[in-house]
This record gives C-alpha cells, sequence and structure tokens, in this order.
C-alpha cells in the first residue's frame, strides 16, 4: 500500500499530461492570417477568358474574398479556389497564389500579381496545369485604400497668469496660448 500511495503523484501527473496532450487542438503555421496593407477583394473578370489557354469550360470570372493575407474564390462554375498574398507592397502591388481545378477536374495552381490603382484593380500571371502553362489576366473593382489618419495636433492650453497687484481686479485671469 506503502508503494502506491508513494507513486500516486506520478500517476496522477501521466493522466493529467495525456488528457493535456489529447484534448489540444494544435493547427499548423499555414493557418496564420497575416495582416496585409493591400485589398485585392473583388470579381475579376476576362471575357475572353482569364487563362489564355485551359482544360474544360472556359473561366471568365473569379470572385475573391480576402481575410488578412488568405484569399478565397468561387468562378462562375462554382469551384472553389483557395490561396494567400506572398509579398505586399504598400496598397497598390502584391504576388499572390490561388489553387483551384476546372470543370475537366485540371488541377490548377495560379501565381501572379495585382496592380491597383484607385479602385482598379489587375491580375496578371501564370496559370500552371498538368501538362501545360498559359497566361492569365483579369480585372475587378476593388474597394479604395483607406486614407491614412492624421495625426492630432495639440490644442491651446489654458493657463492662469496672475495680474500684477496694482492691476487686479480680485483673481487671476486665464490666457490662452497655442504651443
Amino acid at each position: 500500500m506503502k508503494r502506491l500511495t508513494s507513486s500516486m503523484p506520478l500517476i496522477l501527473f501521466g493522466v493529467f499530461f495525456s488528457f493535456l496532450m489529447f484534448s489540444c487542438d494544435i493547427q499548423s503555421g499555414n493557418e496564420t492570417v497575416r495582416n496585409v496593407s493591400i485589398n485585392m477583394a473583388g470579381t475579376y473578370r476576362n471575357d475572353s477568358g482569364i487563362p489564355s489557354r485551359q482544360s474544360g469550360a472556359k473561366t471568365t470570372r473569379l470572385s475573391i474574398t480576402q481575410s488578412g493575407n488568405q484569399l478565397y474564390g468561387v468562378d462562375e462554375h462554382n469551384r472553389r479556389w483557395q490561396g494567400s498574398i506572398t509579398r505586399a507592397e504598400g496598397n497598390t502591388f502584391a504576388t499572390f497564389n490561388l489553387k483551384g481545378s476546372t470543370t475537366a477536374g485540371g488541377e490548377v495552381t495560379m501565381t501572379g500579381d495585382i496592380r491597383i490603382d484607385g479602385t482598379n484593380a489587375r491580375i496578371v500571371g501564370l496559370w500552371v496545369e498538368p501538362g501545360f502553362t498559359s497566361n492569365f489576366s483579369a480585372e475587378a473593382t476593388v474597394a479604395p485604400a483607406p486614407s491614412p489618419t492624421p495625426t492630432p495636433q495639440p490644442g491651446p492650453t489654458p493657463s492662469p497668469t496672475p495680474i500684477p497687484a496694482n492691476g487686479s481686479t480680485g483673481g487671476p485671469n486665464l490666457v490662452i496660448t497655442t504651443p
């Protein structure tokens, strides 16, 4: 009995540690969302086809939403796309990638650039399917970049200034000076 009592803390620690390990949900670092300065959410269109060549039905529209640097898309064939902004330079240029598939089942990786001028966005890059590559391009209207918040300027500071005894009216005067 004494032997069981002396090993009880070790048994309890093992049970607690096992519970802790199996109850934790550990996610990979690939699920990290990073904030970026560019907003590329919008519906990208190219009536001639976003890629110049692809398997399956022609893709002419891709609606992209964004959460930080993470990108999610749906094309007009209800195919899902997912990717990320890999590098952003200010709020007018970024590189990105998207992965999805065609209606023929071809796995696609889109790697490209986005340039934003006001509310006009243009994506260009490389469409890669098994066996061939193609250029892609499309345009969208996006939300304008937010204007910077102005730095608050200090306002006037009131400070009491005593009046000499010979000109006093019975109390201090308040003088406002600007820095």
